[in-house]
């Protein structure tokens, strides 16, 4: 028992153990020891002194060592044996270690931490990024194993796209410590194309998102504004919204009156547009944003909930009623 405590206390600090490596490796960490001569006769990895190479020998082995580690992960009695296996085939060679720590991971009989050590092998394995996400989508079932999810991603995030990013915050928070401060680096003017046009919906509602998180935290709300108002803007002789194709999302951002009134006047434009060319499913997406409160409190209006004609009669109070008789005439309506 007084082995397993510091081994317990090891994995919960960085799935490491003592005299048997760690299973998830800190990016440009220590590499791995030079192979060494197979141990001759018995393999027993339950002594910390001598585990660590035995475990580099049978990992240099091969198929003949990845063998045996399989055995020991799967059938040993004893867990620190069983652990230190782990960490020899999330190192080893051949498909056997994919399949005995897949078989591992998924096993009804055995107890949860043998469960998640060989998830974090698994992760320590994957050959590439998709293959990080489709185990990370299984982190629930793992307790304690975020870390193991954000090294291994690590390893890819630095070439992944903005949409990758993007996809990879709406669906796999244990990886939204990493991938956030990349976000904040995305370009906004690049985020907020994404949040108008691109296909996934998820991907649109996160930009706006992160748009909003860099207004807040990198200082940019100015900039976030502006890049909001100029994508959305309206031109009379448009043949369709910009965010065709899609929902409708605008940043959670600090609005001052200025911005706010540029953006309410936009929104109240294709409001009039949509009416006009009856687009019914397009206006109630200007309605969902027009009819902010935030928004509305910032612009001016009196009326903060206000119904199709109240904003027009607000925005006259507000822009004055030769803007609304020219805002109608956009559309040509008298």
């Amino acid at each position: 028992m007084r082995r397993l405590i510091p081994l317990v206390v090891l994995f919960a600090a960085g799935f490491a153990f003592a005299g048997g490596g760690s299973l998830i490796p800190e990016v440009g960490g220590t590499p791995a020891p030079k192979p060494v001569q197979a141990p001759p006769g018995r393999v027993d990895l339950t002594d910390a002194e001598t585990a660590d190479a035995m475990v580099t020998a049978l990992v240099a082995d091969g198929t003949r060592g990845t063998e045996k580690l399989a055995e020991i992960a799967l059938e040993h009695r004893d867990l620190a044996a069983r652990g230190r296996a782990i960490v020899g085939l999330a190192r080893a060679e051949g498909s056997k270690a994919d399949t005995t720590l897949e078989k591992l991971r998924n096993s009804g009989s055995d107890e949860q931490l043998v469960r998640t050590w060989a998830y974090a092998a698994s992760l320590q394995r994957a050959p590439d990024l998709s293959t990080v996400l489709a185990l990370a989508s299984e982190q629930g079932r793992y307790t304690g194993s975020e870390r193991a999810v954000q090294l291994a991603a690590g390893r890819y995030l630095q070439d992944a796209s903005a949409v990758e990013l993007l996809e990879m915050a709406g669906s796999v928070p244990a990886l939204n410590a990493a991938i956030g401060p990349m976000l904040l680096e995305v370009p906004p003017a690049e985020l907020g194309a994404l949040m108008l046009t691109h296909p996934n919906d998820n991907v649109r509602r996160q930009a706006a998102a992160w748009l909003g998180s860099q207004a807040t935290q990198k200082g940019r709300t100015d900039a976030v504004a502006r890049i909001t108002i100029d994508q959305l803007r309206h031109d009379p002789g448009v043949g369709d919204v910009p965010w065709k194709g899609g929902a409708l999302y605008i940043p959670g951002i600090q609005w001052d009156q200025k911005r706010a009134r540029e953006l309410v006047r936009t929104l109240i434009q294709w409001k009039l547009y949509c009416e006009r060319t009856g687009k019914s499913g397009e206006k109630n997406q200007v309605w969902n944003n027009l009819r902010s409160v935030q928004l509305l409190q910032a612009a001016g209006f009196q009326n903060a909930w206000p119904n199709d004609e109240q904003v027009l009669e607000e925005w006259a109070r507000i822009g004055g009623k030769g803007d609304v008789e020219k805002l109608r005439g956009e559309q040509g309506w008298e």
